[in-house]
Formats: C-alpha cells, sequence, structure tokens
C-alpha cells in the first residue's frame, strides 16, 4: 500500500515521528502526520487489472524555537523523497502556515500517487 511507502521515506526525515490522521500527544518536534483523501480506480488496459489513485496530505510541524527556515528545509527535503517514489504521480500543492495556539509552524503537502 502506498501509506507504507510515503512512511518509509518520511519518517526518518522526522526521527520516525510521523503517524496516519494526527500527531501523538506530547510529540517533540519535527514531526507530522498523513491522511489519505481520496481514492479512485482506474483501468488498466494492458494487464487487465485496476490502478489504485491515491491523494495523500502529509502535513509536518516544527516548533517556534526551531523555526521557520528548518521547516522550509524539512519541506524540501519531503518534497524530494515523495518526488522520487516510483509512484508519485503528480504535487498537487502546499502551503504553509501558524498555529499561535499551539506555536507551531505547519506546512501542507498535497500529492498524488498510483500504487497498482
Amino acid at each position: 500500500m502506498v501509506a507504507d511507502k510515503i512512511y518509509v521515506v518520511i519518517a526518518p526525515l522526522l526521527s520516525d515521528r510521523f503517524w496516519p490522521l494526527a500527531l501523538e500527544e506530547g510529540t517533540a518536534y519535527p514531526a507530522g502526520h498523513y491522511q489519505h483523501v481520496a481514492n479512485s480506480e482506474a483501468p488498466f488496459v494492458d494487464h487487465n487489472q485496476l490502478i489504485q489513485n491515491w491523494r495523500v496530505q502529509i502535513t509536518l510541524y516544527m516548533d517556534k524555537a526551531q523555526g521557520y527556515e528548518a521547516l522550509h528545509a524539512l519541506r524540501d527535503a519531503a518534497i524530494d523523497a515523495l518526488r522520487a517514489m516510483p509512484e508519485f504521480v503528480e504535487q498537487n500543492f502546499d502551503s504553509d502556515g501558524y498555529e499561535p495556539d499551539t506555536k507551531l509552524y505547519t506546512w501542507l503537502l498535497d500529492f498524488s500517487f498510483r500504487d497498482a
């Protein structure tokens, strides 16, 4: 499954602080989580099978003390790692942000992958 492959390439960038759907409570930063936001099937005519198309969002978190520049470098490393995956189709968008209540910088990445 594509989620397992995404975990393998992103978790090392976050010292394994990378989970499905939400961060673990009390986690250290940087950290991140991922979620599937869309899935579709398309026929692959040559082999008479269906190909799964996955849209996945990844949110990266960095505390204010570590700085926005550190988050931007993490974002660049994550994009490079995801684009190198054979399942990569396209990067849909990415967006930065700041959560004043938690004092965390965030970066949302949205990618499409194909998994036969």
